[in-house]
This record gives C-alpha cells, sequence and structure tokens, in this order.
C-alpha cells in the first residue's frame, strides 16, 4: 500500500473527528471531511461532503484512493435524532451504507473503522461484553447499530468502535462529555446529574491510540467490534464530582436526579457500561482512569 494515498476521516468538525484528523496527520496525509460546518485543521486537507449522496461518496473515494478511512461523521444529539428521525437515518445509517459500497469497489484494500455507541446496548446489564445482545432505546441507537451491520457485510477489512462518552481537551465545535460539566462548575451554576446512569467515559487519548492501531492493522483489530470506552462504571453524577475535585471546586453546585426525572425526548438507557477488556488488550496498557482524565489540561492542542 502506497504510503502516499492518505487516510479519510470523516466528521472532522465533531469531537472525535476532530481530534483523531490531529492525530492520524503527525504520521501520514489526512483528508478530512465536514458536512454543514465548514472548518479547518491544522495539517489536514478538509472538504465539504454530503456522504449520504452515493455518488459523492462514491466520486470521493475513487479520487482519494485512501489507505484507511475513519468513519466518524454522524448525527450524534440522541434528542435532536429522536425529533428528525429520517435526518438521523440518513447521516448515521445512509451515509455509512455509501461509505462500505464506495470502498468494497474502489479501495476494498482501504480497512474501514466505524465509530458506533455503547448506546446500542439495550441498558439492562452492566459492563457489556461485545458479544451480549444490542436493542438500543433511542432511534440514535438504532442508526449506529444499523451502520455495524452495513460495515461487518464490508468484503474488506473493518472494525467497529463502540464509543462510550467521550472526553478531553475541546474541540472547535464540540467540548466533549465534561466540557460541560467543567463550565459550569467553575461558574458554580446548578449543575443537575443522575446518580443512576452508568456509562463508562473513554478519554480522547486512549481513543486516539485504538484507532491508531486500527488503521496500522494490528493483531487483533481486524473484522470485529470493540467495545471502546473507559475502564470504570460511572455515574453522570459521579463524573461531576471527579470533575469538580480535578478543578479544586466544591461539590455543592452539583444536584442529584433520577432518570424518572427526565424529559428528554430519547429515552435514556439506565446502564450501558461495557466490558473493555479487549480495548486494554489491543492497546497492551491499562486505560487512563476517569479521575486522571478529568486532571488533564482541558486546552486543545496546539
Amino acid at each position: 500500500m502506497s504510503a502516499s494515498r492518505p487516510i479519510l476521516v470523516t466528521g472532522v468538525s465533531g469531537f472525535a473527528g476532530w481530534h483523531l484528523a490531529r492525530a492520524l496527520a503527525r504520521h501520514a496525509p489526512v483528508v478530512g471531511t465536514y458536512h454543514t460546518r465548514p472548518i479547518e485543521v491544522a495539517g489536514v486537507t478538509t472538504l465539504a461532503i454530503d456522504l449520504a449522496e452515493s455518488a459523492v461518496t462514491g466520486a470521493l473515494i475513487r479520487s482519494l484512493a485512501p489507505r484507511a478511512v475513519v468513519h466518524a461523521a454522524a448525527l450524534t444529539d440522541p434528542n435532536d435524532c429522536e425529533r428528525r428521525p429520517e435526518a438521523a437515518t440518513r447521516a448515521n445509517e445512509i451515509a455509512t451504507a455509501n461509505l462500505v459500497v464506495a470502498l468494497d469497489a474502489l479501495a476494498p484494500d482501504a480497512p474501514l473503522v466505524y465509530f458506533s455507541t455503547d448506546l446500542v446496548y439495550p441498558g439492562d446489564r452492566a459492563f457489556s461484553r461485545e458479544t451480549d445482545p444490542t436493542g438500543p432505546l433511542m432511534h440514535y441507537g438504532r442508526t449506529k447499530l444499523a451502520g455495524e451491520r452495513h460495515v461487518a457485510a464490508r468484503r474488506g477489512v473493518w472494525t467497529v468502535l463502540r464509543c462510550a462518552l467521550l472526553y478531553g481537551p475541546p474541540a472547535p465545535f464540540k467540548s466533549g462529555a465534561t466540557g460541560w460539566m467543567r463550565e459550569r462548575i467553575q461558574r458554580g451554576e446548578p449543575l443537575t446529574l443522575f446518580t443512576d446512569e452508568y456509562r463508562t467515559p473513554v478519554h480522547v487519548d486512549d481513543v486516539i491510540a485504538a484507532v491508531e492501531r486500527c488503521v496500522d492493522g494490528a493483531p487483533g483489530a481486524a473484522n470485529r467490534i470493540l467495545n471502546l470506552g473507559g475502564g470504570e462504571r460511572l455515574t453522570r453524577f459521579t463524573m461531576g464530582e471527579a470533575v469538580a475535585r480535578a478543578l479544586g471546586r466544591p461539590t455543592d453546585c452539583l444536584v442529584p436526579a433520577r432518570l424518572a426525572d427526565s424529559t428528554f425526548p430519547a429515552p435514556r438507557p439506565a446502564d450501558v457500561s461495557m466490558d473493555t477488556r479487549a480495548l486494554a488488550a489491543l492497546l497492551g496498557r491499562r486505560l487512563l482512569s476517569f479521575q486522571d482524565g478529568a486532571s488533564r489540561r482541558s486546552d486543545p492542542l496546539p
């Protein structure tokens, strides 16, 4: 495979895509796509592309002949997806299907790394394994699970990463799972957080490391689903407490709430914490603890 062929990263105006494009560009040429929010990314060529248009996606793959593709583009707000199900299906399922078809026809040797979500799990157990039953409660999760099935049916190499709450230094348009917490806590504003919603938040540094291994063809990465989360099962409330500690601020602004109090359009599963032992084995190290990750500097990378 020619080293001059670029890595394609979709969704570079999003949190994951922006961080990943910047990290991968340190080692290889990177082309990044966005849909509606123009963005410049240091060291990356960015293009406006609607992946839900099959002809457009085919032309992109034909012109780039990418060496690998990281598909992070999606409509990711669960409540927005619930309100606009057709738009969510178009952005999350149809775009993914188009990408798979184009790659198998025009760049079959390019590994495809697909960002899914922990919200494909039904939320009825702790530390779900990759082989446990799926059953998303919300439309966002259903569209991402449909995307998984398109990816797993491709002829070329693929990896599905079921990403948990993602946090780390802010990106231009997104601040990650802890950014809004930090802002409220620093201002001393009331911050309502659920005490019975469990996740396994993952720092962007661990996400970057996992994607780099998938792109490089590391043993154990090809043609499999991996839970991309941290090693700790935490509630939103305990996450808020950790962020407050990292900031050296009191926790009296944190307001406990329960899922039964939720008025969000999208149903919220109680426990989509994930077993991430396979991810730790792929990385060959322990995953970053949430307290350590929350204590890392929050400024964007230069």
